[in-house]
């Protein structure tokens, strides 16, 4: 469950071959999910498939399911934010509010809609204002998705503490 905090990880999502039972198919595809780790990059992953596969009738290609993508390229690795900010300063402050408890710095699992606002801003932190555990870890994009309704409770607080001390710390207090 934590495997994709300190490594790149790898699942076959998708494959499609024949079409009867009794029939060996003459081609197949797979579609392989990658969660790059920031220590990695796409070109490594792809070098390192290559390697592992090994054999020169299989083709790799580049795939990007994202509507509007050429479908061609690969979602790009997530940039990391500076943590010496305003932005970061201030979740800290909040964290330290309503969950006393100290801000860590981890990796967020996973690219996250943050993509279409890189162009906007290099101080994106993907934050989650949840407690979980290792159990809670699995329910994410699965059946039953869910949070808590103390979750619920502690999430929306956060935010109305985050928002109102930032608005007051830079002098708007409407």
């Amino acid at each position: 469950k934590t495997a994709a905090l300190v490594r790149t990880t790898t699942a076959v999502t998708v494959v499609n071959a024949g079409e009867k039972i009794n029939a060996i198919p003459g081609s197949a595809t797979a579609l392989i999910n990658h969660r790059i780790h920031p220590l990695d990059s796409p070109e490594t992953i792809l070098r390192y498939n290559r390697k592992v596969i090994n054999d020169p009738r299989v083709k790799l290609t580049r795939y990007n399911s994202y509507p509007g993508s050429d479908r061609t390229n690969y979602t790009p690795v997530s940039p990391v934010s500076d943590t010496d900010t305003l932005g970061f300063r201030a979740i800290q402050s909040a964290v330290a509010r309503v969950f006393h408890a100290p801000t860590t710095i981890m990796i967020m699992i996973g690219n996250t809609d943050t993509r279409h606002y890189w162009r906007l801003s290099s101080n994106i932190y993907r934050f989650s204002a949840i407690e979980i555990d290792l159990e809670d870890v699995g329910m994410f994009h699965g059946v039953n998705e869910r949070i808590s309704t103390t979750n619920l409770l502690k999430l929306t607080t956060f935010y109305e503490d985050l928002v109102e001390s930032t608005c007051f710390r830079i002098g708007n207090t409407a």
